[in-house]
């Protein structure tokens, strides 16, 4: 048999479609994927009317009630109609997000929220600021093991005067001038500043004009001593019951 004929070469247009071009087509898809998701997220259709887009208000009130504590579920319950997503939005009481969304503008559909929890690694300090658009409803902040909240992030928070529950634990860089910037806050009953290790005497002493005041954490808080809490008991003398908690670390 006689040797096979050599490949013709590629054309000069195949050439010159090296790893670069193909890199950009790929991009420019994923570009097109991407516009066409987001297009359709933002115009949910309308259903036509009927008894399931309908339901009464009371209904709603009950759904929206037994779902809002399951993020998975609560999505779901948003994405049948736009029905379904106005009222969930105008009826919800508690928000679990699994981190700050990226436009602080949503938070205003959000007219009834009581309840916040916001923890992790991606809370900044720029994310509370957003929160300002529930100052008036939004009575219980969790801020559980947001560790890049700083003096900054807790000063953001003063426009939220309604809040009578404050959790920041693990909030490690927050420190006295933090405390000293929850003075709006006056209507506080319960503060957990569990392991806020640069807490001190001195932002104790910030505590005392919040007479509404009756649980505070101060598990690990190394910089309070046994001093600063008396003094803190001593200025809440005839103010009523009041719990405060304090951890310190074992001997070594």
């Amino acid at each position: 048999m006689g040797a096979r004929a050599a490949a013709a070469p590629a054309p000069l247009h195949q050439l010159r479609e090296g790893p670069t071009m193909l890199s950009e087509k790929v991009d420019k898809q994923k570009s097109v994927l991407k516009r066409t998701i987001q297009e359709l997220n933002d115009t949910v259709p309308d259903s036509p009317a009927t008894v399931w887009t309908e339901l009464p208000e009371y209904v709603f009130e009950a759904v929206v009630e037994h779902v809002q504590g399951d993020r998975e579920v609560s999505a779901n319950f948003r994405y049948v109609c736009h029905a379904w997503r106005e009222a969930h939005d105008r009826l919800v009481t508690v928000l679990k997000p699994s981190g700050a969304p990226p436009d602080a503008s949503i938070w205003k559909k959000f007219g009834g929220v009581k309840t916040v929890v916001l923890k992790g690694y991606f809370v900044k300090d720029d994310d509370l600021r957003g929160l300002t658009p529930l100052a008036a409803t939004l009575t219980s902040l969790d801020l559980q093991h947001c560790y890049d909240i700083t003096n900054k992030g807790v000063k953001a928070l003063a426009p939220l005067t309604a809040i009578t529950s404050l959790d920041l634990t693990g909030c490690s860089r927050v420190t006295d001038m933090g405390i000293r910037a929850l003075a709006p806050l006056t209507a506080l009953t319960s503060l957990n500043l569990f392991r806020c290790f640069k807490v001190t005497d001195k932002g104790l002493r910030a505590l005392a004009p919040f007479t509404a005041l009756t649980s505070l954490n101060l598990g690990y808080c190394e910089g309070v001593s046994n001093e600063g809490m008396r003094a803190l008991l001593a200025s809440r003398t005839g103010i009523g019951d009041f719990v405060m908690q304090k951890l310190t670390f074992p001997s070594r």
